[in-house]
Parts: C-alpha cells; sequence; structure tokens
C-alpha cells in the first residue's frame, strides 16, 4: 500500500509519541506485516440463465489503492453444496484481470456463488475472498428461484466507542441484521429494565440496516432497547449497564476533518498519558499522547494532510498501552475523481445506435466500460465498486444495499452510525501488542506468478533426489532445458510461470531408455483450493417446486430469447467453418476412419482426430476431454464436478463412445490417451445426436501404432485463462437485422476500452441505460462515472 501522510498533533496538551514504547513497536509490526489484499469483480448482468456467459472485470487492491502484490487472481464457481463447477486463473495487469465463465445448459436453477482470492490471500482467512451470490435460472428444472417474503431478524445495540458512562450524552446505533426480506421501516424505543412500560426515547430507522439516537444514562440503570418491524414483530437488545467511572469517546465529521472527543469520569489522571492511534487500513495515519489532566480534551484529526479515502480506525490506550475504546469513522465521503461524458447523442428508437465520447485525461489510460439496459433490474440488493473498496470487503456482516451510502444523496449520517456498530477485524490489537504476525505459507517473492509441484515417479514409485531433465520452448519454438533434483519426496517445485493457455515440458533421465517408459510427472497447483472453512452468505431467495401457474419472470423469458438469438448466430457461422474443416479432411483420416468405424458410426461427416499419424501431444494430458477444450467449433467441455470433465455441444450434454458402445462420463475420466486411435465429434446426426466417439487402438485397427517414442515424455501445463470476446450486436450487419426480438440486458461491455468514442446499439425497449465507468489515475485513485440515461 502507498504510504499515509501521519499527522502528528503538536499543539497544547499533547507530545508525540515517545519512540521504541510498546505501542510504537506494535505500529511498526502492524504496517510491515499486515498488508491484506481485496478483490471486488464487476459482473455484466445480475442473473443468468443455464448456458449464459458470465463476463466479467476483477479489481485488486491493497487497502484503498491499485494492489502491486500479487500476479494471479483464482476465480472461482460453487453450487450450494460447495462442489467446484468452473475455475479461471488469470493474469493480473495493474490491479485488473477480466475473465468469462461459460455456463452449462444443464445447470440446475439455484443460487450459485462466485469466489475470489489472490494467491496473497491465501494466507489469511478465508472470510476475507469475495464471495457474490449469482442467481442462475434454467427453464427445464423442476424447482424454481422465488424471491423470500420472509423476514428473519435480529437487532443490536452499540454504544459510541463501546462505553456506557454516568450522566454523559451517548450516541447508540441500533443495527439490524435480516436473512431474506429487510423490513422497510422499522423503528423502537428504549426503557428502563425496571420501568417498561416508560419510553425513555424513541428513534426511527436511518434505513434498512441502522438506526441512531442519543440518550444520557444514568449510574446502576439498566436500559434496553426494543425494536419493532411494523408487521407485529418485535425484539429487545440490552444496553451496557451504565457506570460511574470510565471514558466517553466521541467522534464529529467537522469540514477540516474529524474531531475526538474524550470524557473521563472519575479517573484518578483522567486521561493524561493516554494515547490516541488513528489506522487506515492497517496503516498507521495518525498519533498522539495526551499530557493534558483536564477531564475532557479534544482535538481535530486533518484529513486533508492525510490525504486518502476510507475507513479510520481511531483506538485509545491508557498509559499502559491498555485498549479502553475505539471508534470507526470515514474519511472523505463522495471524493472520489470524476470521470465526464461529452458529445453524447443517445436514441430511444429501438435498435437505434447511440454514442458518447470519455473526455480525455492523460492520467488515465484504460477504462472499463458497462451500458445496461435497466427494465429488469433490483435496484434493493446493488452494490458498486465503491462500496465494495470501502466497506463491504472490509466488514463480515451483511450490508443490505450497501451502494446507497456512497450515491449523490448519500446520507453521512447513516454511514457514521453503521460504523460506529462495526469493528475492524482485519487484526487485533491485543495479537498485534503481543508480536503476533500472521503466518506466511505462500511467499510471492518465490512465487510471484502461477507454481507447481511436479512429483517425479517410474513404475508409480516417487524418485527422491533424482536428477531429472526439463524442457521448454520459448517463444522461437528454440529448447531451453531446465536441470533440476527432486527433494526428499520425489519433487521438484516449477515457479513462476507467466504464460496464458497451455505449454509443454518435456522431462527424461539422465539414464537408458528404459527407465523412461514407465516415467510420470505429475502437477499440483502450489496454492490449493481450500473451502472446507468458506461460509456462502444467505440470500433472498428460495428453491421451490412449483405448479402449472407458475409464471417465468419476464427477465428470463428475455435471457431466453436472446440465448435463442446467440445460437442461431454461433450456429450458422459454426456450420461455415465445419463446411472448411470437413473439405480439409486427410486421406489418411478417411482410410482409419473405414477401419475403425462400422454402420451408423462410419460418417465422415464429422470433426475427427487421428492419434495414429497425428496428435502426439494428446499423449501428455490428464483426460482426453480436457485435451478436446477449444479444438472442436460448437464444443465445450466443462467442470460437473471435482476433476470430473463433461462434453456440451451447443449447449447440450453429448453422448459418449466407447468403441460404438455409450458408456458414462466415468469410463473415460481416467482413460488412457496412449490407447487411443481415434476421436470422432459429431454434432447433429439423426441416429447418434450430438456425441463424442472413443476408438481404442485395440478395436479394429490395422495400421501401424503410435510413430512418437515412448521416452518423449511430456506434460501439458496449463497456466492463465484467456477471457472470451464479448459479442456486440451491430445492426449494420445483416446476420442480426434477422433477430426477430433483442432483450439484451447488456448493451456493451469492454473491460480494456482505451479510446475515446463509444458506440452500442438499443435493444427493443432499451429507454432507461445506465453507464458504469471505471478507472484509475497514475496514483491509483479511483475515477468512477455511474448514471441513469434516458
Amino acid at each position: 500500500m502507498k504510504g499515509i501522510f501521519t499527522a502528528i498533533l503538536l499543539v497544547f496538551g499533547f507530545i508525540i509519541l515517545d519512540a521504541q514504547s510498546k505501542l510504537d513497536q506494535a505500529i511498526d509490526n502492524l504496517e510491515k506485516n499486515h498488508s491484506q489484499e481485496k478483490v471486488y469483480i464487476l459482473f455484466d448482468k445480475d442473473e443468468y440463465v443455464a448456458g449464459d456467459q458470465i463476463f466479467f472485470q476483477s479489481f485488486v487492491f491493497d487497502g484503498y489503492n491499485v494492489s502491486t502484490i500479487s500476479k494471479t487472481l483464482f476465480v472461482e464457481l460453487y453450487d450450494q453444496s460447495k462442489n467446484l463447477i468452473d475455475k479461471k486463473t488469470i493474469l493480473i495487469n495493474d490491479g485488473q484481470a477480466s475473465g468469462t465463465f461459460n455456463l452449462n445448459k444443464t445447470l440446475n436453477e439455484d443460487i450459485y456463488f462466485v469466489r475470489a482470492h489472490t494467491n496473497w490471500m491465501a494466507n489469511f482467512d478465508n472470510d476475507w475472498n469475495f464471495i457474490k451470490p449469482i442467481p442462475i435460472y434454467n427453464p427445464t428444472s423442476k424447482k424454481k428461484l422465488v424471491l423470500s417474503e420472509t423476514s428473519q431478524w435480529t437487532a443490536e445495540a452499540f454504544p459510541e466507542g463501546g462505553t456506557f458512562v454516568d450522566q454523559v450524552p451517548t450516541k447508540v446505533a441500533v443495527r439490524l441484521f435480516a436473512q431474506g426480506k429487510s423490513p422497510k421501516n422499522w423503528n423502537g424505543y428504549v426503557i428502563d429494565s425496571e420501568l417498561p412500560d416508560n419510553k425513555i426515547q424513541t428513534f426511527k430507522s436511518l434505513d434498512e440496516n441502522i438506526a441512531l439516537f442519543s440518550m444520557t444514562p444514568k449510574f446502576g440503570k439498566t436500559y434496553k432497547v426494543v425494536i419493532e418491524d411494523g408487521m407485529g414483530n418485535s425484539q429487545i437488545s440490552p444496553l451496557p449497564t451504565a457506570t460511574n467511572q470510565g471514558i466517553n469517546f466521541k467522534i464529529n465529521s467537522e469540514r477540516s476533518g474529524i474531531r475526538y472527543t474524550i470524557d473521563a469520569i472519575n479517573l484518578e489522571k483522567n486521561v493524561q498519558n493516554y494515547s490516541v492511534v488513528g489506522t487506515i487500513n492497517n496503516q498507521l495515519a495518525y498519533k498522539a499522547k495526551i499530557k493534558s489532566s483536564n477531564p475532557q480534551v479534544s482535538s481535530l484529526i486533518p484529513t486533508k494532510e492525510i490525504g486518502q479515502n476510507g475507513v479510520m480506525q481511531i483506538s485509545l490506550f491508557d498509559e499502559k498501552d491498555n485498549l479502553v475504546a475505539q471508534r470507526l469513522c470515514f474519511l472523505n465521503q463522495n471524493s472520489t475523481n470524476p470521470i465526464v461524458l461529452e458529445n453524447s447523442n443517445f436514441n430511444n428508437d429501438p435498435r437505434a445506435l447511440n454514442s458518447f465520447e470519455i473526455k480525455q485525461n492523460p492520467e488515465n489510460t484504460s477504462y472499463t466500460v458497462l451500458v445496461k439496459d435497466l427494465t429488469d433490474t433490483d435496484f434493493n440488493s446493488k452494490e458498486n465498486i465503491l462500496s465494495s473498496l470501502y466497506l463491504t470487503q472490509d466488514f463480515k456482516n451483511i450490508v443490505k444495499n450497501p451502494a446507497q451510502y456512497f450515491s449523490k444523496d448519500a446520507n453521512p449520517e447513516a454511514l457514521d452510525a453503521l460504523l460506529i456498530s462495526e469493528k475492524w477485524k482485519r487484526f487485533d490489537w491485543a495479537k498485534v501488542m503481543a508480536g503476533q504476525k500472521p503466518v506466511i505459507k505462500y511467499n510471492l517473492a518465490e512465487n510471484e506468478f502461477i507454481s507447481f509441484k511436479a512429483r517425479l515417479a517410474l513404475n508409480s514409485r516417487p524418485l527422491p533426489n533424482a536428477p531429472v531433465n526439463l524442457v521448454f520452448k520459448n517463444d522461437n519454438g528454440e529448447p531451453l532445458i531446465s536441470q533440476m533434483t527432486t527433494d526428499q519426496n520425489g519433487d521438484v517445485f516449477i515457479n513462476n510461470l507467466n504464460f496464458e493457455d497451455s505449454y509443454f515440458v518435456n522431462y527424461f533421465l539422465n539414464s537408458n531408455e528404459k527407465q523412461q517408459v514407465n516415467l510420470t510427472l505429475k502437477l499440483k497447483p502450489l496454492i490449493e483450493t481450500n473451502i472446507t472453512k468458506l461460509n456462502f452468505p444467505h440470500t433472498r431467495y428460495e428453491l421451490k417446486e412449483v405448479n402449472e401457474n407458475y409464471a417465468v419472470p419476464s427477465s428470463i423469458k428475455k435471457a431466453l430469447t436472446n440465448a435463442e438469438n446467440y445460437d442461431k448466430i454461433t450456429n450458422d457461422e459454426t456450420q461455415i467453418e465445419e463446411v472448411k474443416i470437413i473439405k480439409k479432411k486427410s486421406d489418411a483420416i478417411k482410410k482409419l476412419n473405414d477401419e475403425l468405424t462400422s454402420g451408423m458410426f462410419s460418417s465422415m461427416n464429422a470433426t475427427i482426430f487421428d492419434f495414429v499419424n497425428d496428435n502426439q501431444d494428446a499423449f501428455t494430458s490428464l483426460s482426453i476431454l480436457e485435451w478436446l477444450q477449444g479444438r472442436v467449433a460448437g464444443l465445450s467441455i466443462v467442470m460437473a464436478g471435482p476433476g470430473r470433465y463433461m462434453p456440451v455441444i451447443r449447449g447440450v450434454e453429448a453422448g459418449v463412445f466407447l468403441d460404438e458402445m455409450e458408456v458414462g462420463l466415468d469410463a473415460v475420466q481416467t482413460l488412457n490417451i496412449s490407447n487411443i486411435a481415434m476421436i470422432k465429434v459429431v454434432k447433429g446426426s439423426t441416429l447418434i445426436g450430438n456425441s463424442i466417439l472413443i476408438y481404442s487402438r485395440t478395436a479394429n485397427l490395422k495400421g501401424p501404432i503410435s510413430k512418437a517414442s515412448n521416452i518423449n515424455n511430456k506434460i501439458e501445463i496449463k497456466a492463465y485463462d484467456k477471457p472470451d470476446t464479448f459479442r456486440t450486436i451491430d445492426y449494420s450487419q445483416q446476420k442480426y437485422k434477422d433477430l426477430t426480438s433483442d432483450w439484451r440486458p447488456v448493451l456493451y461491455w469492454n473491460p480494456n476500452f482505451s479510446n475515446s468514442k463509444i458506440t452500442f446499439f438499443n435493444n427493443d425497449n432499451a429507454k432507461n441505460r445506465e453507464i458504469t465507468i471505471i478507472s484509475f489515475d497514475k496514483n491509483d485513485q479511483i475515477n468512477y462515472y455511474n448514471e441513469i440515461l434516458k
């Protein structure tokens, strides 16, 4: 994280903290050892249908600045049972990383979860990972997602600073925690436990999350807060018993900074020699030591000099460095740098062309741009990059509609009240004061990019302390030989791989050829996914069986229409490509096909892979289905479970045949590729439908076995995933003009826009268009634009 200006108060009554104090040592520990990253992902849509593509742009921060710590981002898609559906490994450039999930049409309708974390975040608690629930609909599923109308909630009262002292006016925040639907307008009152019929104070909610009131407690009294939701439900939250001795810690925002006031009640030296420490994202921003013996002291933290947006934790320590009070507050709310649009030309006619320009700023070189149709948008669950960066990614409690706190008409009092109810849990002062440091399992100095642990074995037995040669090829095809020695477990480490797609590596021993035949090298990612302690958040959705009167939501009907449009366009393009492929069939492939196939399987109207005369690289793959990924137009290989692949052709699960006998997926997951002679990918056959036909060498093969030498051992290393290209509808092209209907919710998407002018076409009903633009200047300060244009 870039350095924060540290304000040290030098006015009357305060002095600089003593060097080498216990508190200073703790601050030094905090700054040097507790850097933590966080992730925000902008999705192109809020909900999807099975068969959709999920486009996303990720932003990685070190505190409130663009992170320079990690280079690798892991983005995973899970179902409710924590089964991994898909995973993308993405290279981070300048704190940003874009990717795509291709959803299988066979996915059941349900809530799925996207999880994202960096290699550095793997050193810390999973609770700090980015987790986002995603509704995915499927019209063929028996159970349907419905919004829950039930409201289960709890509430708790929080005195400012955590103390409640006799005869001192104190702010109290009341926080409502809801699972499912939140009560919108809730209220409550305060009672004395001994006089429950007497309402001491009443209050109304500021929003669905928080309420605020002020009261003056009396010594020995026990107070309770009664919260009512307007639907006949109520709960009681007790307040701490008022004491006649202690500290009251107040915070108030002023134009020039944050003012804190400390009242000492019945303390011998009041707060003399107490210390005030302000930290922003685990970095020191302010410190002062109080020398005054007055019962009340007050001072101003100059936020302008600090020059940092974000949540500040202000902590008060006594003369023995014991923590006695804490308070969170927000600095410089709504001070993000603006993005300006100019030369805008918007037209509300169906399928009309629109355009606008981003006013050029020499400090901005790249933008993420999203234009959406808001016809079916649910504003109640909205979050944006500001609310994620400054709020939700640093607190574990659910905040409903967090974007409201950073909008143009935001209520600063509501955000301040919300922060009274929260605690900063990125670190624990007690542990930091004791000198504890995070346990770093993954050292990025050695593993900045993707790294693997590879186990070398001969006849399935590990080879410890054995020299092995790895042969890589550079971009020019020149071999690069790396000589390594396995450790006592038979492992070598392949570190810092920085490339996209796949890379093939040969491996061999310095010995005779017989020892190479059964030599294997199995890869394992150095950073493994750990979901055992991962908790997915509750959502407002329920999965229910519905009757014949169930009405499919309008947005889903439109999404299905869009999917049909894309399928039609893609199929037309695929058919053209398939004609080119079929014309290039060689005589050798035809001969092999004639030898291996029979009856209804013998057609040449297929994509054929010859493993006898070609495709020798396939022998290094762990799965033949995985090898097929990206090699056939219209064929996708998707994750059907951990380590289990499923072939999907044009959105429908394909049949699998082994030697012309239909088999299940399990039969081919571990099939030895060296025993395969030929594979045919058949699409749209009237007899066998969409199918993968696998022929083994022990079938009818009469020709020679592979020309490849058995000692030419290879492994395929898959590194970073490339994002798919977003399909933009262009009504100046004939293939789009023939579409009967257009209900696209996403009118424009570009995560790496670097020009000035943006053009896009309306759908059939786009009149309310939300434009979101995100960029960062040379100082890593966020530039953000979000407006609804009609």
